[in-house]
């Protein structure tokens, strides 16, 4: 099984794990250098005390005892021993302290090479410095030799001393570390404290708790796309919610457009059966002259439905439903204004010429077409006979911009947002007296959308209301293709 620790846990681990042991090596060093400093000292003194008291007295064949005596003043200040030896290897009395400590054959190869030398022994329980060094009278004629030791016990001693010097600094020190690395740990921790708060809150189903953003660069960064995460999580959740919601609707919506063509249909069938036994062929007549109009009725809701279904998918990139090719606004509008003037009431369609040159756009004419005779149909239906529709078409910078306009009945301004809803009749569209799935907005909001473009409505009870349409004047890309200008407009199935 796994061990699991936190995250303050691994910040006083990491921080005296890597304190103590450079306190430990700093306190060995020290050690160090100061035993190598002192060795180097006494090492230094020694040879200096003796080669000075050497060199100031004369050497002569008779005057090594002089040596002897001049030596054995000199190094007693430093605790020495001094033992010499004659060029035949023979003792030169007076000596000092309970040298030699080295043999025979030692002397005679340092009198040999001409050479001095240190030498580290151990005697018993104690370490002792012995200087070996030859002696030459003024000719250069080798006399003997004299050996000086020190006992190194003061050395011990004064490491001893700096030894438990050490042991209570880092202690000490290692003691002031743990107490700082709680301190530290704390501090570190703050910063995914709040990350760490946000995150239980959001586990708790409080998907608008969001994380602060720290100080500490890495850590702001994780905060911030912590953040970023729950804002795309919480805007899908929101999307599906309205997705689930507006399919809901939808079903119900579907259902209740339905349901009365299809309790016409039942009743029909009833009154056509009763018609055929009675052998009344006006009554037959009548009643198939019924089924057939709520049959159109029918289809032309299923059609818009699938319509609407494409159009969608378009829009989302989910399929390629789109003819691409390059369309003329002005033609086209005037296509659109042409038929308006067939199925008006009685209203004042004008047709308002550009006064600068309409660029082109590419898109699927007939559905484009499709969404114009929708929006003027939609003025036709709620504006008076007598009142005016104006059509327009402009280009403003990268867009090219249909605006249908009308002096009609105004839509409320509670009633706008919900008016691109499918099967959503507002107040002044609830007669029935000419027909109308409630789909004709939802398509062309589809339309629009699936071609890259926007669309925008302003209305006022009483005064009209004006469709603003907008196009991209450049060539519309599906799933990240882009389509280039076609002749004949293949379908991207």
């Amino acid at each position: 099984m796994k061990g699991y620790f936190s995250y303050r846990t691994l910040i006083i681990s990491l921080y005296l794990g890597s304190l103590i042991p450079l306190l430990v090596v700093m306190g060995l060093l020290v050690y160090g250098i100061q035993q190598a400093f002192m060795v180097n000292n006494t090492r230094t003194r020694l040879e200096e005390y003796v080669r000075a008291t050497v060199s100031s007295t004369t050497i002569t064949g008779d005057s090594l005892t002089r040596l002897a005596i001049n030596l054995g003043e000199s190094l007693r200040v430093l605790g020495a021993d001094v033992f010499l030896k004659d060029a035949n290897g023979n003792p030169v009395p007076p000596s000092l302290g309970t040298g030699p400590w080295l043999d025979d054959e030692q002397h005679r190869l340092a009198l040999a090479n001409g050479t001095g030398s240190f030498q580290r022994i151990r005697t018993g329980d104690i370490d002792r410095l012995v200087f070996l060094s030859p002696i030459f009278d003024a000719q250069g004629q080798p006399m003997g030799t004299v050996e000086a030791s020190l006992n190194l016990q003061f050395i011990s001693t004064e490491l001893g001393a700096l030894q438990r010097w050490l042991v209570i600094v880092v202690g000490g020190a290692t003691i002031l570390a743990v107490m700082l690395s709680m301190v530290i740990a704390e501090f570190a921790r703050r910063p995914l404290g709040g990350l760490v708060t946000a995150a239980a809150r959001v586990t708790q189903g409080d998907m608008d708790s969001r994380a602060p953003l720290p100080q500490v660069t890495e850590v702001r960064q994780l905060a911030a796309t912590f953040n970023t995460m729950l804002d795309r999580i919480q805007a899908s959740m929101e999307t599906q919610q309205q997705t689930t919601e507006e399919m809901r609707r939808f079903a119900a919506d579907a259902s209740h457009e339905l349901r009365s063509p299809l309790a016409v249909f039942h009743n029909g069938v009833d009154m056509l059966e009763k018609a055929l036994k009675r052998q009344d062929p006006e009554q037959v007549s009548h009643v198939l002259s019924l089924l057939r109009n709520e049959t159109e009725s029918m289809t032309r809701l299923v059609n818009d439905l699938l319509l609407l279904a494409r159009m969608e998918s378009a829009s989302e990139g989910i399929g390629r439903e789109l003819t691409l090719t390059a369309v003329e606004p002005l033609p086209l509008l005037e296509e659109v204004y042409e038929r308006a003037l067939v199925i008006c009431q009685g209203q004042k369609l004008q047709l308002i010429w550009p006064d600068k040159d309409i660029r082109t756009i590419y898109g699927d004419r007939e559905l484009l077409r499709r969404a114009l005779n929708n929006l003027v149909e939609n003025a036709i239906r709620h504006t008076p006979p007598e009142k005016k529709i104006w059509l327009k078409v402009h280009t403003e910078d990268t867009t090219c911009v249909f605006t249908i306009q009308d002096e009609g009945k105004g839509i409320s301004r509670d009633e706008l947002p919900r008016i691109f809803e499918r099967f959503y009749r507002g107040d002044a569209a609830r007669d029935r007296q000419q027909p109308s799935t409630g789909l004709g907005l939802s398509i062309v909001r589809a339309i629009v959308l699936a071609h890259q473009g926007e669309i925008q409505v302003d209305s006022e009870l009483g005064v009209g209301t004006t469709f603003r349409i907008r196009f991209p004047v450049r060539r519309v890309q599906v799933d990240g293709v882009q389509e280039t200008q076609r002749e004949t407009g293949n379908s991207l199935r």
